[in-house]
């Protein structure tokens, strides 16, 4: 996360298969190199934004996600495709990092999947583009962690 232009990564893969472990791993390694760090898994992150919309704060929550030198995203694309708010939203906060903070974005579904799941075509081409260029992607694959031995 030091390097001049700062990387995304996309990690996807099933259910119980580490993909938190991994990310939170790296938020962790982060935090000890004295980065900002801020971790939301994305149902989190949309009821805060519905919250603060409603209290007209969203422009002070975006600056300080927009400081923090690594902004984690957990359980994307999961559930109902967001709102044209929300998806406004993740672009405007994607397009604010690029180059400037690198953001973890974490899936089960595959990042060639989240296109569909964003219901805006213009956006979701706007932000699969940021994403996809900038990012290096991970796919997990093997059977759950969870699972009893």
């Amino acid at each position: 996360m030091t390097c001049e232009r700062p990387s995304n990564l996309l990690v996807a893969g099933a259910s119980g298969i580490g993909k938190a472990w991994l990310i939170k791993a790296l938020g962790k390694c982060a935090c000890e190199k004295e980065l900002t760090v801020a971790y939301y898994r994305m149902i989190d992150l949309a009821e805060k934004l519905a919250e603060l919309r409603s209290e007209h704060n969203v422009r002070a929550f975006t600056q300080r996600l927009q400081m923090k030198k690594l902004l984690i995203i957990d359980d994307f694309a999961m559930g109902d495709s967001p709102c044209k708010a929300l998806s406004t939203y993740l672009l405007r906060n994607i397009d604010s990092r690029q180059g400037v903070a690198s953001t973890i974005v974490a899936a089960q579904r595959n990042w060639m999947e989240w296109h569909s799941w964003i219901n805006d075509p213009a956006t979701a081409d706007a932000i699969m583009d940021r994403l996809l260029n900038y990012s290096y992607m991970i796919e997990l694959k093997g059977r759950s962690l969870r699972e009893l031995k």
